[in-house]
């Protein structure tokens, strides 16, 4: 599972905006986006042998180098634009890590991390893009602004195994929910069969997108954004 520990990334924008939610106060909610540079390897954590589709071994491997079947430094396509992922990465932790830690430190709980975006790059590298999507407070919010455009180490923590099971079943009660309500309260043929390629598509699918040659803003309005 994607994870990211104490890792240095670049704050690009944070974007604030106000959830409601029928029958409750309105919260304040904020959308980071980051971009970074990670080991090719992070492709197989979205997708099984996405890194062997677009990196290959080197031409001339370095005898200094460590020999290994799974190090693959040259992409395939050369010049390959950038394309996104489709994927929604929820109940993360997400912590800036500022100062001498503790209070100093941003803490997001339960953040969802999506509009992903990878760029392919040479020696096994992949320049990854995202959005992470939390509730806000002004403390944070003023930390955040204050490190736009800066780089920062960052740690972005997956929920554990029992999170990852209330997440899930809360997904399929929400189907389960849609499907009676329009079917007018009759059991549809076929459930199984939709549950089964619902979980196929959440794990992820690459799409041709010609607008995705930068990490699509959230919506919202930008109060703090990076040029």
């Amino acid at each position: 599972m994607f994870q990211l520990e104490t890792h240095m990334v670049k704050i690009i924008s944070v974007d604030l905006r106000t959830e409601i939610e029928e029958g409750k106060d309105p919260v304040g909610a904020c959308d980071i986006s980051i971009t970074t540079d990670v080991a090719n390897d992070v492709l197989n954590e979205f997708a099984t042998g996405l890194k062997e589709s677009f990196y290959v071994v080197a031409d001339t491997p370095q005898q200094d180098l460590i020999a290994s079947e799974t190090y693959l430094p040259k992409p395939k396509f050369p010049g390959f634009a950038r394309f996104p992922w489709k994927a929604d990465l929820e109940g993360y932790t997400f912590v800036v890590h500022i100062g001498t830690g503790g209070p100093s430190e941003v803490t997001m709980l339960d953040v969802k991390v999506n509009k992903i975006t990878f760029k392919i790059k040479d020696k096994a590298i992949v320049e990854m893009c995202f959005i992470i999507r939390g509730h806000d407070n002004p403390g944070d919010i003023d930390k955040l602004r204050k490190l736009l455009g800066l780089e920062v180490q960052i740690s972005l923590v997956p929920p554990d195994k029992a999170k990852q099971h209330q997440i899930e079943q809360g997904k399929k009660n929400q189907r389960l929910a849609l499907e009676d309500h329009f079917s007018g309260g009759e059991q549809t043929s076929g459930t199984g069969d939709a549950d089964a390629e619902h979980d196929a598509a959440e794990g992820g699918q690459a799409a041709d997108d010609p607008d995705s040659s930068e990490v699509e803003k959230a919506a919202g309005q930008g109060q703090y954004q990076v040029e």
